[in-house]
């Protein structure tokens, strides 16, 4: 739970945005938008568990102002829903002592301003577009 809590910690701060989602494949899928006037954090979390479960290939556009994005994934092992150990935000613990060394990786966007965050089973996504 923890780990959740500091995810949604990273992003919780501005106002809501919209965001529009287009979901074909019918996933089990939710994404949350939070912003300010310099950046904008979207929440992706993947529910799809089991031996069925699938990736979500999420289409991110950006508007005009767009200077740069990162993501950060919040992840358990093997994709098990109801792990204790071994759960990594942005691939790293969260240590006993409260010390976390996380890891943004950078996001490259193409020419039509637009760029695919797989998100895989049992997993969250974390994007900070400035």
């Amino acid at each position: 739970m923890a780990y959740g809590i500091k995810a949604f910690d990273i992003r919780s701060r501005g106002r809501i945005e919209q965001v529009s989602i287009s979901n074909p494949d019918t996933l089990d899928l939710t994404a949350y938008t939070v912003g300010d006037d310099k950046e904008v954090f979207i929440a992706i979390i993947n529910k799809e568990h089991g031996t069925d479960a699938r990736s979500a290939d999420v289409n991110i556009l950006v508007g005009a102002d767009f200077l740069g994005a990162e993501v950060m994934y919040l992840t358990a092992p093997d994709n098990y829903r109801f792990a204790t150990e071994g759960i990594a935000l942005g691939g790293e613990t969260i240590n006993n002592d409260g010390i976390w060394k996380a890891k943004w990786n950078r996001l490259a966007f193409g020419d039509h301003e637009a760029h695919t965050v797989s998100v895989p089973p049992t997993s969250a996504a974390i994007v900070r577009i400035k």
